[in-house]
């Protein structure tokens, strides 16, 4: 027990290890410009005046400035907790400095992925639709009433069924630029993606106008279904709706579709016909556009009032109105009658309330007398029918006519016994196509619509009359496709390329063709946006170029669409059909096979196929083929706004 008031030696603390010398930390942002300061340790002596002594009793270290805490009472507490405090803010600012570094790489990166995605496949089996940055190509006609809008950055898309009172949607076809389903029935309006939910309520009876159908565009990440109610108060359904669209990456679609009017009091019943813009983004439809025109206000049932539609462009959809009526006329003093029909072509196109007339055609009635002064009438029938060229529908009396949709007019004029002068007898029309230049190919013959002359595509080709053309179609640069076959001489299966200036390029010859083919192989079609062959060898599925080359192998191949499906020299996209368990899987793509990645597509702007060694695309291939070689092309320009296609012709 110590005395009290007597004072106590002061044990001897116990010796420390010298501490490493902590500098100032004013210069870390956020941190208190405080420095601990040297304290003298009780037991030892003091340092002189103006010398400071390290701070655990070591060598001395340079005077720090701050406020002195607790020096001389022997406690070293304090000192360890301002070390910690100092350690603690520079670890919370490295820290902090750290993560808003971090930050902004991982704010930049993501910046820069949203500006330039790298994803572009988007193999899609939801109704959902998104906007994504629009996808261009040139086109040598401009689309002026096309808004511009946004194009999926797919290469893949799988049309999506559904269906309505268990009737499911499952064709699809091309229809302009856009992809369609049949249009299916919906009893009771009620339309859903799933089968197995369809029900009909019984409640509404057959004609309830009532429809739906599938719609894909390239402004579209997914196909999706659209609904049509097509009856107002007083309507009766009088035709099932049809569908067209324009040409475009964001084509126009409408909906066309015939009413009758129900009798009211001594009023009869009238037939009507309207169409509907659809919304593409939406599927709402516009307000309807009335197709009907003076001549429709007396025509019933009984006169057979039809139409279809004719021709699409891409500004416009043209549909052709018919119908048929009596007329009179006098003979040698006698009065009679006879039937005439009616074909009324109209326009409708985006964005506008209001449908034009372009051209009204009827039969041709005539009273002829001979040397004797005795009348006859002779009537000369016409006909209004599609072609396979966008832009163009052709007129048939006494003669062949070819007409613009966009410019409604007359593009050409050919006489009906075109493909043979000698004979009398009229040549059917089967096939169009339009070279660019002032060239068309109608069936076997090419026609220059500015100087009316016709040349034998035969000759063209310097090909033999025993010589047969199997087949014809056109790749989207307007290079036309030419295959023959010899049924007596098995080298004469040949390809030909020819372009608008007539000048054809032959694909490998026939005596390589004979020994690659012999009996079992064949020709088995083009892909029209890489500018390959599909061919079955002895023993391989190979894919040859415009060159010669084989460029891979494949397991798929495109869906044949019919010639008047759509115009090749306006398609970006081309449709596939892969079978799975039985059931079809329709996908459109850029040009590759279903699971590929996107080709290089031909982008030579040539007008001849003998330029065809000038470019390269890369070809579709199969999945499991890594060879990837490259496929010529040929741009054949002139008029391709009116430019369509043939898959094949046998």
């Amino acid at each position: 027990m110590p005395n009290v008031g007597v004072p106590q030696p002061y044990a001897q603390q116990p010796s420390q290890p010298q501490q490493p010398y902590a500098p100032s930390v004013s210069s870390v942002p956020g941190v208190s410009g405080q420095a601990m300061p040297a304290q003298a340790v009780p037991g030892q002596s003091a340092a002189p005046q103006g010398q400071a002594t390290g701070q655990w009793g070591g060598a001395a270290v340079p005077p720090m400035s701050g406020v002195p805490n607790g020096a001389g009472n022997g406690k070293n507490n304090g000192h360890k907790r301002n070390i910690a405090a100092i350690i603690i803010a520079i670890v919370v600012v490295v820290a902090l400095v750290a993560g808003s570094v971090a930050g902004f790489f991982v704010w930049r990166n993501w910046k820069a992925g949203k500006e330039e995605t790298t994803s572009q496949t988007a193999k899609s089996k939801s109704k959902t639709k998104s906007k994504t940055k629009s996808k261009s190509k040139d086109n040598t006609k401009t689309e002026e009433s096309e808004p511009k809008s946004t194009m999926t950055k797919a290469i893949e898309v799988e049309m999506v069924g559904f269906s309505c009172d268990y009737t499911n949607s499952n064709s699809w076809n091309w229809v302009g630029g856009a992809m369609v389903s049949n249009v299916i029935h919906c009893w009771d309006g009620d339309a859903t993606a799933d089968s197995d939910s369809s029900y009909s309520s019984g409640d509404s009876l057959d004609g309830s106008g009532e429809y739906s159908f599938g719609l894909w565009t390239p402004a579209l990440d997914a196909s999706k279904e659209i609904h049509v109610s097509m009856l107002e108060s007083g309507e009766k359904e009088y035709s099932e709706p049809q569908v067209g669209a324009t040409y475009g990456n964001n084509p126009a679609v409408f909906v066309f579709y015939a009413v009758k009017t129900k009798a009211v009091g001594t009023t009869p019943e009238s037939v009507h016909l309207y169409a509907q813009e659809v919304n593409v983004e939406t599927g709402e439809l516009s307000d309807r556009i009335d197709l009907k025109t003076e001549e429709d206000n007396l025509i019933d049932y009984e006169q057979g009032y039809e139409y279809s539609i004719l021709a699409e462009s891409r500004d416009m959809v043209a549909i052709a109105k018919t119908w048929h009526s009596d007329e009179s006329y006098t003979t040698n003093g006698d009065s009679d009658t006879t039937n005439v029909d009616h074909t009324q072509v109209m326009g409708v196109t985006r964005g506008k309330d209001t449908a034009q007339v372009l051209q009204t055609f009827q039969d041709k009635i005539a009273v002829t007398a001979d040397s004797n002064g005795y009348q006859s009438m002779k009537k000369t029938d016409i006909s209004v029918n599609s072609t396979d060229v966008s832009d163009t529908y052709l007129v048939e009396d006494d003669t062949y006519h070819l007409y613009s949709v966009d410019n409604n007019k007359q593009i050409i004029s050919f006489p009906t016994n075109y493909c043979n002068p000698k004979n009398s007898w009229s040549c059917d029309v089967y096939h169009v196509w339009s070279l660019g230049d002032n060239q068309y190919v109608v069936d076997d013959q090419v026609i220059d619509s500015s100087t009316g002359k016709v040349q034998s595509l035969h000759d063209l080709l310097g090909l033999s009359k025993d010589e047969h053309i199997e087949a014809k179609d056109q790749f989207v640069d307007g290079t036309m496709y030419v295959q023959t076959d010899d049924y007596d001489n098995n080298e004469g299966r040949r390809v030909f390329l020819m372009g608008s200036d007539l000048s054809p390029t032959e694909v490998l010859d026939g005596s390589q063709w004979a020994r690659l083919l012999l009996t079992d192989g064949k020709f088995m079609g083009i892909n029209y946006l890489t500018k390959t062959i599909y061919v079955q060898t002895t023993d391989e599925q190979i894919i040859v170029n415009a060159q010669g080359e084989s460029v891979g192998n494949y397991t798929l191949l495109p869906v044949y669409d019919d010639p008047a499906d759509c115009d090749h020299t306006q398609m970006e996209w081309m449709m596939w059909n892969k079978k799975s368990d039985g059931s079809n899987s329709i996908i459109v793509t850029i040009g590759q096979a279903p699971g590929d990645p996107a080709p290089d597509l031909p982008t030579d702007s040539s007008n001849s196929a003998d330029s065809s060694d000038k470019s390269d695309s890369d070809s579709d291939s199969d999945s499991s083929s890594s060879s990837s070689k490259k496929s010529g092309s040929s741009k054949s320009s002139g008029d391709s706004k009116s430019s369509k296609s043939s898959k094949s012709e046998k």
